[in-house]
């Protein structure tokens, strides 16, 4: 299976996160996800604790839990910046955190920016 890790931008990330702390920005990561053996129409999805996502498992999509914790933490958010979809969101079933996010930050009182980097996160 193909790492999707990169990574050269590990050091990056840590010095993100240390900023995030620093300014006192939430980074809101998941904490269930739905994951299949491949990326597929066919694939049966399978909702997991993010602790317990398997090496062979890819993560399509963000479940509800994780979708509830990014409602709650953004209510009061004056600026939202999104950088891409919640998983394959060009497969149905794999769409939902997508969409579902969408609505949130839809109903919210501030300034969201969205940022999808390629329109095909699956290739």
């Amino acid at each position: 299976m193909e790492n999707l890790v990169e990574d050269d931008k590990l050091d990056l990330a840590r010095e993100i996160m240390a900023k995030a702390v620093e300014n006192q920005v939430e980074i809101i990561l998941p904490k269930d996800v739905i994951v299949a053996p491949e990326v597929s129409e066919n694939a049966k999805g399978t909702l997991k604790d993010v602790e317990d996502v398997a090496e062979d498992d890819m993560i399509l999509d963000i479940g509800k839990e994780s979708l509830k914790d990014i409602e709650g933490s953004l209510s009061k958010a004056k600026t939202v910046v999104l950088n891409g979809p919640c998983g394959v969101f060009e497969i149905e079933k794999f769409s939902h955190g997508t969409i579902e996010l969408a609505k949130i930050l839809a109903k919210l009182d501030a300034t969201v920016i969205v940022g999808w980097w390629r329109l095909c996160c699956c290739c």
